[in-house]
């Protein structure tokens, strides 16, 4: 068994990630300062985590140098969560076993030798189609990136896509280094002084269509590039719908029901990526308690006025019955659970507003959002 997260070797490697590298290989290779760093603290946690819990630490250390990034996402916020309720003076206890149930969730919370709360995780990372294409888009990036280009940065916009067909990489590395190779870098410079265009080519293939534009580097910038300087400029995804608010409800129910009733505080954290997307306050509202829908009331007179309000597609909230899941405590936020933001990341807990089973304010020393239940207004709550 490995006995730490990451290898025991020397590191030299400043370079970016690539953008089809699993998560763990870059944070494995990287010696960039912050990477450095944490790779420090998560060993620290782990040594913890294996002293606690000898028969759970194997898998755990498995999944964390998954290839996978969402198992190593996902063993990462089990890691994330463990270190936070030491942090917070509980006692984890790791897949309690429950009884008449095979499923174990994260954590039973100890304090004073009693279960105080569990703890369940879930993580929102990209479902199955827009996971493959953002490998498909990745491998794009790459191809782009390998090309020799001391001279041009090469910008990308891709204007459509095929979930079903990956774009063959060599394939676009060739078309862009014989375009390249065909420009000269002060004819370029001049003919944008003076039109402001420059040199762009469309690459086709299947359901795919790729636009590249060429963007001469110049100055300081160009005496700077190395072999292992990024090739792509900017890149445009164009329109691509990502639901993370109806992405998040549907891992949170599914993990709600999974273990019944607790008799106790009941709290779901959910590490939420999703490509481009934080997990702001609107996007947590929309998952808690539906989306805002606008409402169009014709009056008498012929005129018509409009209204807001959420349609309680929620968690929390049902159309027909008010509130839901009030075996729930609340939902614990985390956006951006990386190895090199693990310093960074602001967790924050939602209280349910109607829970069987309230959660103390003060036993978590994080930020937390609350409806006041006589004004009906969200609070926030950050403990001292």
């Amino acid at each position: 068994m490995n006995d730490t997260l990451f290898d025991r070797m020397e590191r030299t490697d400043d370079a970016p990630a690539d953008y089809s590298e699993p998560c763990y290989a870059y944070a494995n290779r990287s010696n960039r300062p912050h990477i450095r760093k944490a790779r420090t603290t998560l060993e620290s946690w782990f040594r913890e985590y294996r002293t606690r819990n000898t028969d759970s630490a194997k898998d755990l250390c498995q999944r964390f140098r998954s290839k996978d990034n969402a198992q190593h996402l996902a063993a990462l916020t089990e890691l994330y969560l463990h270190q936070l309720l030491l942090l917070n003076d509980f006692i984890p206890k790791v897949h309690p076993n429950l009884p008449r149930l095979s499923s174990r969730p994260e954590f039973f919370a100890f304090r004073d030798a009693r279960p105080q709360f569990v703890l369940e995780a879930a993580l929102v990372y990209d479902d199955k189609p827009v996971e493959r294409i953002n490998k498909f888009e990745a491998n794009i990036l790459d191809a782009i990136d390998d090309v020799n280009s001391p001279n041009f940065l090469v910008s990308v916009e891709i204007r459509s896509r095929d979930s079903k067909s990956q774009p063959k990489s060599s394939s676009i590395r060739r078309f862009l280094q014989n375009s390249i190779d065909k420009l000269d870098y002060h004819q370029v410079c001049l003919e944008y002084e003076e039109s402001k265009i420059l040199p762009q080519w469309t690459y086709l293939q299947e359901g795919w269509r790729l636009e590249f534009t060429a963007l001469p580097v110049k100055g300081e910038a160009c005496r700077r590039r190395t072999a292992e300087s990024r090739v792509v400029g900017v890149v445009s995804r164009g329109a691509f719908r990502v639901n993370v608010d109806a992405a998040i409800r549907e891992s949170v129910i599914a993990k709600s029901r999974k273990y019944g009733k607790f008799d106790m505080p009941f709290i779901i954290a959910v590490s939420v990526i999703r490509e481009g997307k934080l997990c702001d306050d609107e996007i947590i509202m929309d998952a808690l308690c539906g989306k805002v829908v606008v409402d169009y009331i014709t009056n008498k007179d012929g005129t018509y006025q409009t209204k807001a309000r959420r349609d309680l597609k929620g968690i929390w909230t049902d159309p027909k019955s008010g509130y839901a899941n009030s075996h729930l405590s609340g939902v614990l936020f985390i956006s951006g659970l990386t190895v090199g933001a693990i310093d960074t990341v602001s967790p924050v807990l939602w209280h349910h507003p109607q829970s069987d089973h309230p959660f103390d304010l003060n036993w978590l020393n994080i930020e937390q959002k609350y409806f006041d239940k006589e004004s009906g207004l969200l609070n926030t709550y950050n403990p001292k």
